[in-house]
């Protein structure tokens, strides 16, 4: 069901002839973020509110108030080849939208930092011991379990099915009226890309994210690619290609490439130096004492 917020940008695209996938393009978010925002599954950050009422050409204020008004809501905004051609400083200069109006919204950079790449894996760890996971394939439907997550194929959805999918292709998580959270997910693709939505979305989950932008997005995937391929045991296994990746973790070629790749990096920079919490990985899926 649409949110307040998500009726008006709703509105304001029928009115302007604009479709969704544009808005999300425009916002530099993908359409399933963009769709968990207007049905109340996240709360929009102040900078992208702001360009969602750059691109429909009205405030932030009606968007997120109870104004009754849209400022230009009867069809001026510009032609989409434009509008999505402008650079960012067109945009800002030809809709008002200015730095310090950026500024004033608390703009937060999108990229990890170190401490929270270093506190995602030390949170994928923990749950590892916690829940005494020890072994490759991780199984994301198990530890949704252990977590007392539900999980529900859209299939099961019944009426609700064809929402499931407009919320998004993938999947995504939400918390039923006693506050208990649930995943659904997309049933009808291939198994590999059910296990990395689900771990995506237990990320979201574990993470305690409550607001829905590209660095929680990010953050969400890392904690998916970290969970079911961790780069010492990956190397420990003596995976030296993305199709011993694929045979060992159960994840998809694309998936299995990354991993490599970041396992590589993971060598060259601090393989040679494990962790307190690498180490501790390692004592839980290998039964020898790592020196």
């Amino acid at each position: 069901m649409l949110s307040e917020f998500g009726r008006k940008v709703c509105m304001l695209l029928k009115n302007n002839g604009l479709k969704q996938k544009q808005l999300a393009q425009y916002v530099g978010i993908d359409e399933a973020q963009l769709s968990r925002c207007m049905n109340g599954l996240r709360t929009p950050k102040p900078d992208i509110i702001a360009k969602i009422a750059v691109f429909l050409n009205t405030t932030a204020d009606y968007l997120i108030g109870d104004n009754a008004e849209a400022a230009s809501s009867e069809g001026n905004v510009a032609d989409e080849g434009i509008i999505l051609a402008r650079s960012s400083a067109n945009v800002q200069e030809q809709s008002g939208y200015s730095a310090d109006l950026h500024a004033a919204f608390n703009y937060v950079p999108e990229k990890i930092t170190n401490e929270r790449y270093e506190f995602i894996k030390r949170r994928v760890v923990e749950l590892f011991r916690r829940y005494d996971i020890h072994c490759l394939p991780v199984n994301p439907f198990t530890l949704a379990k252990k977590l007392n997550i539900k999980t529900t194929p859209y299939s099961l959805c019944g009426d609700d099915q064809a929402e499931s999918f407009w919320i998004s292709l993938d999947g995504y998580c939400q918390k039923d009226e006693k506050g208990r959270w649930g995943i659904y997910f997309n049933d009808k693709v291939l198994r590999t890309r059910i296990n990395y939505t689900i771990m995506h979305e237990i990320g979201h989950i574990v993470l305690d994210h409550t607001v829905d932008d590209p660095l929680a997005e990010k953050e969400a995937d890392f904690f998916a690619k970290y969970t079911l391929c961790p780069p010492a045991i990956l190397y420990r296994k003596n995976c030296r290609t993305p199709e011993d990746i694929m045979a060992l973790c159960d994840v998809s070629k694309e998936a299995a490439t990354y991993a490599l790749d970041y396992c590589k990096k993971w060598v060259k920079y601090s393989g040679k130096y494990y962790t307190d919490y690498e180490v501790e990985l390692i004592r839980l899926f290998e039964s020898e004492y790592v020196n």
